[in-house]
């Protein structure tokens, strides 16, 4: 019983796979009509089909995962900018930069981090001014962001160059 219930979630799975693969315009569409009717129609899959479908989607969550990365680093610029610190059009450069999917100057991943130093001090003291600890956010960890954020500008513009 159990088996057929993992079979199904299986199934389940990758036809929502499937459909989110189209919905991004990744890879062949008629080929994942294909194997959607197989699914369907409950035939097995060829293992050359089953590769395909794993490889597209590692391709997706990887765009899925860079992108996130940009826009968690975007958000970051816009917060400073709206607590005014830092050189505004510096900033300003930098989305732009990052927006156009352009590598930064590690000065400029330096400058970030720095700014960022600055926004986490203002913003742990104003917290414990308000004594807000209760409703605590998940925090994202910017230094590993900012770290990482050449390497996701430039799988971002290799993935999306193959498509």
């Amino acid at each position: 019983m159990q088996r057929v219930l993992d079979e199904e979630h299986r199934i389940e799975w990758t036809k929502r796979a499937i459909e989110k693969l189209l919905q991004s315009g990744r890879g062949d569409a008629a080929r994942f009509d294909s194997i959607m009717h197989l699914l369907e129609e409950e035939i097995p899959v060829p293992e050359s089909e089953i590769k395909y479908l794993k490889e597209q989607y590692k391709v997706v969550l990887l765009i899925q995962h860079s992108t996130k990365k940009l826009e968690w680093v975007t958000g970051l610029i816009d917060n400073l900018r709206r607590n005014e610190i830092g050189d505004y059009q510096r900033l300003s450069y930098i989305k732009k930069a990052i927006e156009e999917r352009k590598p930064l100057p590690g000065n400029e991943i330096t400058y970030l981090k720095d700014k960022y130093k600055t926004l986490d001090i203002i913003t742990k003291n104003s917290q414990n001014e308000d004594h807000k600890d209760t409703n605590e956010k998940e925090e994202i960890d910017y230094n590993s962001v900012l770290d990482g954020l050449n390497d996701a500008i430039t799988q971002l513009q290799v993935l999306q160059a193959k498509n």
